[in-house]
């Protein structure tokens, strides 16, 4: 048989297997590639030398059969390896594609990046190949679902100088995703344009868009039309032709929608491309919603940034606009409590004068003016006390040297008032950073509250301590306590449950405490007694002087 004659297209240097047998050549000197056996098979010289093979014993018959069915079934098996090489080729290319994609999200520095590497994988010929596609995510203020961005043409003719434009360049997929990341202001087109004008409600009366979010499913269509699709300009740029649409979703929720076509192809969009892309879409979706999280988490930040700078700005407005409040509940309060002691001044001074003119004896009335007159600078004094914000002249003071002075000043009043004091000072030096004569004033203002509320006499209780970032001291008395109602009142100025009292001691103590850093409390029970702590924070450093 001649070789010439072999029907094949055989490769330089390659022979035909039948003749190189014919002519002598053992099988281990042949050289049969694989996907030659089906068409060698078919072959009529193979076919010529089998009948030839056949003679008139069974053995013969039986063997000749044999073989040619072996071929036979090593041609179909060979036929469907090759179909599976090429299934795994394919498999193994959009598995490049999807490793290609998840490396673009992690660089992908914003939302807008993100959706490039998105589509770009979507429409790339190397990738899944679509003509055209397009994103929407979803609004959740708005329950809304709002376009994005679009990567191919609304015009038909536009496609073919992208598509030779892509072909010149001779652009790989990898360096179009590399091009995204690193030139991240790519131009708008036109498509992307339309898509940001769509905006679609989030109910299913609105057609798939909304159904495909809220039903978390992948929809495809023949023909989109007014029935699947409710908006007119998503009809203008989509509707007619075949179309699918697939979620975006993480975890349980769905972050928007891809819509893609084949508008110049034509191409069919088959069960298996609708996988592919929601295994890309669900590969897309982590990295979206971390962005989308991300600008929140930024318009957030903006707008308290934006706020803080609005107070800063009008801090001294509302600072003034406070103290001219306080201001005019202080001089209501103020003309209300120096009404008594000026009436009775005027009164006593004409009956003085008069009793004068007379010859009396004026001692009385003078005594009386006087004492109203000291009432009057009291009143005063404490409420610059109150109102007035003084520099405060710190320095590191031991708490238990400033108590033990204090006690001993006011030891006459204890004495005389039949109070018991008890000491349980912390045996550690407790220093704070404070005005000495300013806490002196605290002190003198509780230990007076607390002999005051003892007046047949009793037991106080002075401690200090430290407990976490504070050193504190306490005043115990044991007389009658307080009401709930009293205890709410007692840092208005000028209120007082003493008839001879004008109500601002406390309130001043705890405008020093509180411009020292700290803060005052104040429990109590009626026949109980009452206690108050007033906590300073700590100051480790050592005494100077």
């Amino acid at each position: 048989m001649d070789s010439s004659k072999c029907p094949l297209d055989l490769p330089e240097g390659t022979d035909c297997w039948i003749n190189s047998i014919l002519d002598g050549k053992s099988l281990d000197e042949i050289s049969l590639p694989r996907d030659r056996v089906s068409s060698c098979v078919k072959c009529p010289y193979f076919k010529e030398s089998v009948q030839r093979s056949m003679g008139r014993r069974s053995s013969d018959l039986l063997m000749s059969q044999a073989v040619s069915r072996l071929l036979s079934i090593l041609s179909d098996y060979n036929a469907e390896l090759s179909g599976m090489a090429t299934d795994l080729h394919h498999k193994i290319e959009k598995l490049t594609v999807l490793k290609t994609v998840a490396e673009a999200f992690l660089k992908a520095a914003n939302l807008k990046d993100c959706l490039w590497v998105f589509l770009t994988g979507v429409t790339a010929g190397e990738a899944y190949g679509f003509n055209r596609a397009a994103v929407f995510l979803v609004n959740q203020p708005r329950r809304a679902l709002e376009g994005q961005l679009g990567i191919g043409h609304v015009r038909l003719e536009d496609f073919k100088d992208t598509w030779d434009s892509i072909k010149k360049s001779r652009l790989t997929f990898q360096e179009m995703i590399r091009r995204i990341i690193d030139q991240p202001d790519l131009p708008e087109n036109h498509l992307t344009e339309l898509v940001r004008k769509i905006y679609i409600p989030l109910t299913p009366q609105f057609g798939l868009l909304p159904k495909a979010v809220l039903e978390r499913r992948s929809f495809t269509v023949p023909e989109l039309t007014e029935e699947h699709i409710t908006d007119r300009q998503m009809l203008s740029v989509f509707g007619g032709r075949p179309c699918a649409i697939v979620p975006i979703i993480s975890r349980d929720s769905a972050l928007g929608v891809v819509v893609v076509d084949n508008p110049v192809t034509g191409a069919d969009i088959s069960q298996e491309d609708i996988s592919m892309l929601e295994t890309l879409s669900y590969l897309a979706a982590s990295k979206i919603n971390n962005l989308i999280l991300n600008n929140q988490l930024e318009v957030r930040v903006a707008e308290l940034e934006h706020v803080y700078n609005l107070l800063q700005d009008n801090q001294e407005y509302l600072l003034e606009t406070e103290r001219l409040v306080e201001a005019g509940k202080l001089a209501t309060t103020i003309a209300h409590e120096i009404k008594t002691p000026l009436v009775t001044i005027g009164g006593y001074s004409r009956r003085a004068l008069k009793a004068f003119e007379r010859g009396d004896n004026i001692t009385r009335d003078l005594q009386i003016l006087v004492e109203e007159i000291a009432r009057l600078e009291w009143i005063t004094s404490g409420v610059l006390d109150y109102s007035k914000k003084r520099t405060l002249n710190l320095r590191n003071v031991n708490l238990n040297s400033i108590i033990n002075e204090t006690l001993e000043i006011v030891q006459g009043k204890l004495t005389y008032g039949n109070i018991d004091v008890v000491l349980q000072l912390s045996e550690s030096e407790l220093i704070v950073k404070a005005d000495k004569d300013r806490l002196k004033q605290v002190l003198f203002n509780l230990l007076d509250n607390a002999i005051q509320a003892m007046p047949d006499g009793g037991t106080l209780t002075v401690s200090t301590g430290t407990d976490g970032g504070y050193e504190w001291f306490k005043i115990v008395d044991s007389g009658c306590g307080m009401s709930q109602k009293t205890i709410d009142k007692l840092f208005q100025p000028f209120f007082t449950t003493r008839s001879s009292g004008v109500g601002l001691g406390l309130p001043v103590s705890q405008r020093i405490v509180a411009d020292h850093g700290g803060y005052l409390e104040v429990s109590s029970e009626l026949e109980h007694g009452s206690v108050f702590t007033v906590n300073l924070p700590v100051h480790r450093q050592e005494m100077k002087g």
